[in-house]
C-alpha cells in the first residue's frame, strides 16, 4: 500500500515538471499554434543528433535559458607577479593616458566581491604595439599575446574601442586613405609599428604602378579642413604615401618630444615657477527644458575659455564663459588678465609662467597675441613663455574641464532650471561645483582690451610663418625668441622696434657673399672659428711650439670661447702632417661606451628608439679629448712647451673673461633651458642665469680650475681623481652606467689614416688623407672615388665643362654622395668590434660598380641609404707652423653643449656621441660594452703623390662633413678657387628625417643655400629631388670650414694660404 503511494506521487511529480516546461497560453493563444511553431523549428534543425545538440544548447546559452561554461585554461596558472607586471605595464604614463572628466569612470569587481571605481586610461597604441613593447622589455618572460590581452585592466581601454582609429589630424588619417586605396595594389603584411611599416614601404611590393585608381584626402585650405577625391596611377599615390609617411613621421616626433617636455616641467613645478594650459572650447547653445522647436532658430550662444594651472602648493581650473562668441586673440588677453589675476593672488611670488595651448588655433598665433606676450611679462614681471602643442594634439585636462561644466549645466536644465545668458549658466556652474573657477569674461572688458592692443600696437605687422612656430620666449619688451622643433631644434630670434616686427632682422644676417681676402704667411698660421683661439695658437707657434703644440692650446681655447660646439667632455680626431718625413699620422680620440651598458640594458630602461636620447645621459661616452690632447702633444709635439705653457691661454681667458662673439652667443641661446635643466650645474655656463650675448664677458672659473688640474697633472687630473669622480656621479645620478674603471681605462688610438688618389686633368693626380672608420671620412672618399668612375665612364662631361652650381653639376655631386652614404652608414663602425672593409669598398672596381647606379637625368629612387641629420655643432681648425708641419684637428661634443649636463664644479657639458649607436640587434653600429659609435667628425689633408702636403682642411657640421669635404675639394681642384673662394661658394647639403645610419628608403631632401639660382632649384626638381632653399642663420647646416694651403713659388720659400669660413665668427691669422 505504502509502495503505490509512493509511486502515485512520483508520477504526480513528474507530470508538475513536465506541465511547467509546456507554454502559457499567454504566450501562444493555444496549445496548437505552440505545435505548429515546434514543428518548424524542428524542420529547420539538422538530422544528427550531435549537432542538433549543439544548436539547442547553443540558443539555450544565448537566451540565457543556461548557464555558460566557463572556458577551461589548460595552460599552467600564471604567476602573480606577471600579472602584476602586465598591469604595472598598461597603468604607465607612455603606454597609456588618464581621461580628466569626472564621468570617466569605470566601476570594477574584485576577486573579493568589492567593487572599486577607477578613472579609465586610454591606451596610446595598439594591443598587437603594446604587446611587442611588453616583449621587448620583457625578453625571459613566455606570455601569449591572447594572455597579455586578458590581463588588460578594465579601466584601460584600447584605441578599437573609441570613436576614431589614431588621433583627429590629418597627418594620420590621410595616411589611412590612401592605404585603404592601395590595398589592392600593393602587397604586404600587417605592420606591428610606425618603423615597421616606413622599412616596409618599398615600390618591389606595387603590383601594377601604372594603374589609373582614386584616393581622398582632407586638405586643409584657409582654416577649413575639407575631404577631396582625386586620381592619378598607383605609382603617383605610393609617392604621395611616401611624402605622407614623412611628414607624419616628423609629426609624431614633435608630438612625443612636446609630450615628454610638458609632463617633465609639471612635475617641477613650484610656487615661482607654474605651468598654465589654455584652449576655447566649442560654443555652449543656451536652452530650455521642453522648449518648442521654433524656439531652435532664436537660441543664443556662449563662448567658453578653460584653463588649468599646476603649481606646488594648489592647482586651480577655469571656465570663462562669455557672450562674444568669435574666440580672437582680444578675447585670449582679457581671460589671460582674468587668470593671471588669480594666479598672483594666491601666489604672490610666481615668477615664471610656462603656457600650452592649441598649435592649430589662430587667435594665440596672432600678431597681436605674440606683441601681447611682451607686455604682459613687462608689466607683471614675469618669464613668460608660449607653447604651441603640434596640430590635434594636447588638449587633455582643458577639454574635461569644460565637459564636466557643459554636462553639469546640462543636467540642471533638464532638471527644469533656466539658462538664458551667461549670467545663468555661471548660476548654474557655481552651484553644481565649487571645484572649478567660473567668471564671466565681459564685453566691456573685451572692448577695452581690444582698443588698448590696437592703439599701442597698431602697426604691427604679421608674423610670418606662425604655423610652424613650436614655443615663444619673450626677452624682454621689445624682443622674442622663437623655436621651431626640427630634425635637430632650430631658433629665431625677432625684434621689435617701433613697435613692429622686423623679420628676423636680429636673425644674424648672413646674407652674404663674402668678400673675405686670402690669408697669407711665410712662417706659421692658424685658421678656427674663433679669433681668440686663433691668437692663442699664434701664441704657442711664437714661444717655439709646432703645429701639434698650437693646435692643442687652440682647442683648449675653442672649449672656453666656444663651448656650444666643442669641450674636453667631447672627442676629436687628428691629422698630423711631418714634412721632414712626408708622412701624415692620425690619431683616433674617441671615447667608448661604459662596459655596464648593453642594448637589452636600455631595453629595460624603456628605451625604445633606433637611438639613444641626446639629453639621456646614456649617451655619454667616455669623453676622449683630453687623452687625445696629451697623446698629440706627446706624438706629434715639439718638446719645447709644458702641459702648463700649452693651456696657459685658454686658462688666461677663462679666469679673466673675454667678449662672446655673435654666432657663439645665438647657439648659446638656443641651448639656455637645456643647460638649465640637464643638471643643477647650469649656472656654471651661464651670466647670471641667462646664456651670453655677442660682446658680453664671460668668465669660466670653473673650467679654468679643471683646466688647470689637466695642466698639472696630465690624463690622471681627468680621468682619475675629482674631475672622474664628478663625472660619473652625475652620469649615475640621472641612471647612467658609466663607471671610474671606464674613465681611468680609456686611451687614444693611433691609426693608419686611409686615402684615395684622384686624378686632375693636366694628368697629375693627388691624394686626399682622412681619418679611418670609426669615422666618417670613408664616406668623404667613396664620394671622390664614385664621382671620378663616373666620369671614367663618359656618363658626364670633364667637370670643368659643367658650370659651378648648375643642375647638372650638383646633380652629379649629390648622387656621388648618396650612393657613398648607403655604404657608409652601414659599414662604419668600431673595427675593434666588426670588419670595416675599407680597402674593398676603396677600390676602383668596387666604385665602379657602384658608380654604374648613377643616372645622370634623373635620382635613383630605389637606393637605400643613411639618412643624415645636419647641424654644425662641432668646431674644426688648422695650424702649419715654419717648419711645413700641419695639423687638420676636429674637435666636437655633437650636438651643441651634447648632452648639456654639468659635472659638479667642473665648468665643462658631456657630449651626446653615444646617441649615434644604432639600437637594432646585428647592425654593425649596435651598442656593445666597450664600443665607439658611427662619427661624424672628421678631418682632411691634400698631398701629391709625391707626399708633399697642399692642403689641410675641414668642414664642421655633423653629417655634412663629408659633403663639405666633397664641394670644397672640387671648388679648388676642379674649379680653380682660391682658399678663401672655396669657402664662400654656396652649398648644398642632404637633408632627411631623424636617424642616420639606417637603410630606411626615406626619400632624402636636398637643401640649397641662398645663392643658388631659381632656376637651378626647378630643374633638380625635374630630376627628381626634393628640393629647399635656405636662408639666414639657417645657412650654419651646410657646415663651417677652415682651409690651409701650401703654395708653390719660384723662389722655393714657403707660403701658407688660409681661408676662413664666414658662416663662423672666426679668421686666420699667421705671420
Amino acid at each position: 500500500m505504502m509502495q503505490r503511494k509512493q509511486n502515485q506521487q512520483k508520477c504526480r511529480g513528474n507530470k508538475r515538471k513536465r506541465l511547467i516546461n509546456i507554454p502559457s497560453v499567454r504566450t501562444f493563444k493555444t496549445h496548437q499554434s505552440f505545435s505548429k511553431t515546434l514543428k518548424k523549428v524542428n524542420s529547420s534543425l539538422p538530422k544528427c543528433d550531435n549537432k542538433k545538440n549543439v544548436i539547442v544548447q547553443h540558443l539555450a546559452q544565448k537566451f540565457w535559458l543556461l548557464s555558460k561554461s566557463k572556458h577551461q585554461r589548460t595552460s599552467l596558472k600564471l604567476a602573480d607577479k606577471l600579472k602584476d607586471d602586465v598591469h604595472n605595464f598598461y597603468v604607465r604614463n607612455d603606454i597609456s593616458y588618464q581621461l580628466p572628466g569626472k564621468r570617466d569612470v569605470v566601476v570594477a569587481k574584485e576577486d573579493d566581491g568589492s567593487k572599486i571605481t577607477y578613472q579609465k586610461r586610454i591606451l596610446l597604441n595598439s594591443l598587437r604595439e603594446n604587446y611587442e613593447f611588453f616583449k621587448e622589455e620583457n625578453k625571459n618572460v613566455n606570455l601569449s599575446r591572447s594572455s597579455f590581452a586578458e590581463l588588460r585592466p578594465v579601466f584601460v581601454i584600447p584605441k578599437a574601442a573609441l570613436a576614431h582609429r589614431n588621433c583627429l589630424c590629418l597627418y594620420h588619417e590621410n595616411i589611412c586613405l590612401l592605404l585603404k586605396s592601395l590595398d589592392k595594389y600593393v602587397g604586404g603584411n600587417y605592420c606591428s609599428s610606425l618603423e615597421t611599416f616606413t622599412n616596409s614601404l618599398v615600390e618591389e611590393q606595387v603590383s601594377n604602378g601604372s594603374a589609373k585608381i582614386t584616393w581622398s584626402q582632407w586638405m586643409n585650405e584657409c582654416g577649413r579642413a575639407e575631404k577631396k577625391e582625386f586620381s592619378g596611377t598607383v605609382d603617383e599615390a605610393v609617392l604621395l604615401l611616401k611624402s605622407r609617411v614623412e611628414c607624419l613621421l616628423f609629426h609624431v616626433y614633435i608630438k612625443r618630444e612636446q609630450s615628454r617636455y610638458f609632463e617633465k616641467l609639471k612635475t617641477e613645478v613650484t610656487d615661482e615657477k607654474v605651468v598654465l594650459q589654455v584652449d576655447f572650447a566649442e560654443n555652449f547653445s543656451m536652452k530650455e527644458q521642453d522648449e518648442i522647436q521654433q524656439a531652435h532658430w532664436n537660441s543664443k550662444s556662449l563662448s567658453i575659455f578653460t584653463a588649468f594651472v599646476w603649481s606646488k602648493t594648489e592647482n586651480f581650473s577655469f571656465s570663462l564663459p562669455s557672450s562674444d562668441v568669435t574666440h580672437d586673440t582680444f578675447v585670449v588677453n582679457s581671460a589671460l588678465e582674468i587668470i593671471l589675476n588669480h594666479v598672483e593672488s594666491v601666489l604672490p611670488n610666481v615668477t615664471e609662467i610656462n603656457c600650452f595651448s592649441d598649435g592649430a588655433a589662430s587667435q594665440f598665433k596672432q600678431r597681436y597675441h605674440f606683441r601681447n606676450l611682451t607686455s604682459i611679462a613687462n608689466e607683471r614681471n614675469i618669464d613668460l613663455r608660449w607653447n604651441f602643442f603640434a596640430t590635434s594634439h594636447g588638449k587633455g585636462v582643458v577639454d574635461g574641464i569644460v565637459g564636466v561644466v557643459k554636462r553639469l549645466v546640462w543636467s540642471a536644465i533638464l532638471a527644469g532650471d533656466v539658462c538664458r545668458s551667461v549670467e545663468d549658466f555661471i548660476k548654474l556652474a557655481r552651484k553644481k561645483t565649487d571645484k572649478i573657477i567660473v567668471t564671466e569674461i565681459k564685453i566691456d572688458e573685451i572692448q577695452k582690451s581690444k582698443i588698448k592692443l590696437e592703439n599701442i600696437f597698431k602697426t604691427a605687422k604679421s608674423v610670418p610663418e606662425p604655423q610652424k612656430m613650436h614655443y615663444v620666449k619673450v626677452v624682454n619688451e621689445n624682443e622674442l625668441e622663437v623655436f621651431i622643433i626640427a630634425t635637430t631644434f632650430t631658433f629665431r630670434r625677432r625684434k621689435m622696434a617701433n613697435n613692429e616686427y622686423i623679420k628676423f632682422n636680429n636673425d644674424l644676417n648672413l646674407n652674404f657673399k663674402s668678400r673675405r681676402s686670402v690669408v697669407y704667411g711665410t712662417h706659421c698660421i692658424v685658421s678656427s672659428s674663433q679669433p681668440l683661439a686663433c691668437q692663442a695658437g699664434l701664441e704657442i707657434l711664437r714661444k717655439g711650439g709646432n703645429a701639434a703644440d698650437a693646435a692643442v692650446a687652440t682647442a683648449a681655447t675653442l672649449n672656453v670661447t666656444e663651448p656650444c660646439s666643442c669641450g674636453i667632455g667631447g672627442d676629436c680626431f687628428v691629422l698630423y702632417y711631418n714634412n721632414q718625413t712626408k708622412k701624415i699620422s692620425s690619431l683616433n680620440g674617441s671615447g667608448r661606451s661604459p662596459k655596464n651598458l648593453t642594448l637589452d640594458k636600455l631595453r629595460q630602461m624603456g628605451i625604445r628608439e633606433k637611438h639613444i636620447p641626446f639629453n639621456n645621459l646614456n649617451a655619454v661616452t667616455v669623453p676622449g679629448a683630453v687623452d687625445a690632447f696629451i697623446e698629440t702633444i706627446k706624438l706629434f709635439g715639439s718638446g719645447n712647451l709644458t702641459l702648463n705653457e700649452i693651456f696657459n691661454p685658454a686658462i688666461r681667458l677663462a679666469e679673466e673673461g673675454y667678449p662672446v662673439s655673435e654666432i657663439t652667443a645665438h647657439s648659446w641661446a638656443l641651448s639656455e633651458q637645456s643647460i638649465k635643466q640637464a643638471s643643477d650645474n647650469g649656472n656654471d655656463m651661464l651670466r647670471n642665469g641667462k646664456a651670453p650675448k655677442a660682446g658680453q664677458i664671460m668668465t669660466m672659473p670653473k673650467l679654468a680650475k679643471t683646466l688647470r688640474e689637466i695642466a698639472d697633472k696630465g690624463r690622471d687630473g681627468f680621468y682619475k681623481g675629482p674631475i672622474a669622480e664628478a663625472i660619473v656621479e652625475l652620469i649615475q645620478s640621472k641612471g647612467g652606467l658609466m663607471t671610474l674603471e671606464d674613465l681611468s681605462e680609456h686611451r687614444s688610438t693611433p691609426v693608419e689614416p686611409i686615402s684615395i688618389s684622384y686624378s686632375l686633368n693636366n694628368n697629375q693626380r693627388i691624394r686626399i688623407w682622412e681619418c679611418p672608420p670609426n669615422g666618417q671620412g670613408l664616406v668623404a672618399l667613396m664620394a671622390i672615388g664614385i664621382l671620378e668612375q663616373i666620369q671614367k665612364q663618359n656618363k658626364i662631361p670633364s667637370l670643368e665643362n659643367v658650370e659651378h652650381n648648375s643642375a647638372e653639376y650638383l646633380h652629379i655631386l649629390i648622387e656621388s654622395l648618396r650612393l657613398a652614404f648607403s655604404d657608409g652608414s652601414y659599414f662604419v663602425s668600431d673595427p675593434d668590434f666588426e670588419h670595416v672593409p675599407v680597402q674593398e669598398l676603396l677600390s676602383s672596381t668596387y666604385l665602379a660598380n657602384r658608380a654604374e647606379n648613377f643616372n645622370p637625368i634623373s635620382i635613383n629612387k630605389n637606393l637605400q641609404h643613411g639618412k643624415p641629420v645636419n647641424s654644425s655643432d662641432t668646431v674644426y681648425f688648422a695650424v702649419t707652423d715654419s717648419q711645413g708641419n700641419a695639423c687638420s684637428f676636429i674637435f666636437s661634443n655633437y650636438t651643441g653643449f651634447g648632452t648639456a649636463a654639468i659635472p659638479n664644479n667642473c665648468g665643462f657639458t658631456l657630449h651626446s656621441r653615444g646617441s649615434n649607436f644604432i639600437l637594432e640587434e646585428g647592425h654593425p653600429n649596435c651598442i656593445q660594452p666597450g664600443k665607439r659609435p658611427y662619427h661624424t667628425i672628421i678631418p682632411s689633408m691634400i698631398t701629391n703623390e709625391n707626399g708633399d702636403l697642399l692642403a689641410c682642411y675641414g668642414v664642421m657640421g655633423g653629417f655634412m662633413q663629408p659633403q663639405g669635404h666633397l664641394q670644397v675639394l672640387m671648388n679648388m681642384v676642379r674649379y680653380h678657387m682660391n682658399v678663401q673662394a672655396a669657402l664662400d661658394a654656396p652649398r648644398f647639403c642632404i637633408d632627411a628625417p631623424y636617424g642616420n645610419s639606417t637603410d630606411d628608403n626615406i626619400p632624402s631632401e636636398v637643401l640649397l643655400e641662398d645663392g643658388i639660382s631659381e632656376e637651378v632649384i626647378e630643374k633638380l626638381k625635374s630630376y627628381g629631388h626634393h628640393v629647399r632653399l635656405v636662408k639666414g642663420v639657417h645657412r650654419s647646416i651646410f657646415g663651417r670650414g677652415q682651409i690651409i694651403a701650401k703654395l708653390d713659388n719660384d723662389e722655393n720659400q714657403l707660403v701658407w694660404a688660409a681661408g676662413s669660413d664666414p658662416r663662423a665668427d672666426g679668421h686666420a691669422t699667421g705671420y
